[in-house]
């Protein structure tokens, strides 16, 4: 008996350090895009997909940013989602283009948030789709990765419509300097950022 309540002791202690865990999160901006807290992403596999986030958010302003938590510890999925978007301030200020993957991994849920300034072109139905088809199948198989670039990709497809890609129109000028190596990591807290109402996806 003793035992037991030991372990339910240590149970209990888990789990509300992870709660506190995940407050922290919510209020602190992180300083990439790609935010692995469950470490199911290797570290080459982190630095190519925030390469991939950072290089699209330079060429169009769109944000995209990614959330991996072991769970949600009771909460309300949408509610977490949204405290996350509006917390860190994904997407431009005056575009309202930021766009927010969340998945609990023990839970097994899932959710895009999508700015306001993105809501024609990545529809609730898009959104569904997306995790249905690139995320779902790539995460229940434990490949994390693969389903990550898949629904990044897509959100891209789809995002792109609302803000081109400016690279497509630079001058020779502007060329030369997007030569410099895109850096592989991303400052929330370098840029004007904040999105103060979003869509669910």
């Amino acid at each position: 008996m003793k035992r037991l309540f030991t372990i339910i002791a240590v149970l209990f202690c888990s789990l509300h350090a992870f709660a506190q865990d995940l407050d922290s999160i919510i209020e602190n901006r992180p300083r990439q895009l790609v935010n692995d807290h469950v470490h199911v992403l290797s570290k080459a596999e982190k630095q190519k997909l925030e390469k991939k986030l950072v290089d699209f958010d330079n060429r169009t302003s769109t944000q995209i940013a990614v959330v991996l938590i072991p769970s949600l510890d009771g909460r309300n999925l949408e509610e977490t989602a949204n405290k996350l978007f509006n917390n860190w301030g994904i997407g431009q200020k005056y575009k309202n283009n930021g766009l927010l993957i969340l998945a609990a991994i023990k839970d097994r849920k899932i959710r895009i948030e999508v700015g306001y300034g993105l809501e024609s072109v990545v529809t609730n139905e898009e959104a569904a789709r997306i995790i249905k088809e690139d995320i779902g199948p790539s995460f229940k198989g434990s490949r994390y990765f693969e389903g990550l670039d898949k629904a990044t990709s897509s959100l891209m497809e789809l995002a792109i419509r609302s803000f081109p890609d400016t690279a497509q129109h630079a001058s020779a000028t502007e060329s030369l300097q997007s030569s410099v190596p895109t850096p592989t990591s991303y400052d929330y807290a370098s840029q004007n950022t904040h999105v103060s109402e979003t869509n669910s996806g």
